[in-house]
């Protein structure tokens, strides 16, 4: 009789202990390896700001060496491991001016069923960016930027 009184009592204390796992222990996506890319008129980096169960927020920074447009066209995740490719559909945005030698930030939402890649166990990707570059003079210059993240 005692043991059966015991059973219950201790499953209820270990439902009173269990705590929500903290921030730094939460999956996440983060940046791997060099994020940037050179375009013929701007430098761009990456960083991955935001990580959830519908995707993932980028923040894109831009420095022109000189007058030069920057335009994202389309976006696809690429998972690693069978994970398949995703075109995500990016809102049209305005494409940024960068005038003369300036630098700006944009941000890029990057809507996935992140939930189920996690469950799924695809934990590297890579957020393909089709960018183009103008400046003034010259042809457009067409660029695929790769961003590789791993989740963990």
């Amino acid at each position: 009789m005692r043991i059966t009184a015991a059973v219950p009592l201790l499953l209820a204390t270990g439902c009173l202990v269990t705590q929500a796992p903290q921030l730094g222990q939460r999956p996440r996506w983060r940046a791997v390896g060099t994020q940037a890319i050179e375009t013929s008129c701007a430098l761009g980096r990456a960083f991955v700001r935001k990580s959830g169960k519908q995707g993932v927020g980028i923040t894109l920074v831009w420095k022109s060496r000189r007058d030069c447009r920057i335009s994202v066209d389309t976006v696809h995740v690429a998972f690693d491991g069978g994970g398949g490719r995703i075109a995500v559909p990016v809102a049209p945005a305005t494409p940024l001016d960068l005038p003369g030698r300036s630098l700006r930030y944009a941000w890029l939402p990057v809507a996935f069923d992140n939930n189920r890649a996690w469950n799924d166990e695809h934990n590297t990707a890579a957020v393909e960016l089709a960018v183009t570059s103008t400046a003034p003079g010259e042809p457009a210059h067409q660029a695929t930027w790769r961003i590789s993240m791993e989740q963990k």
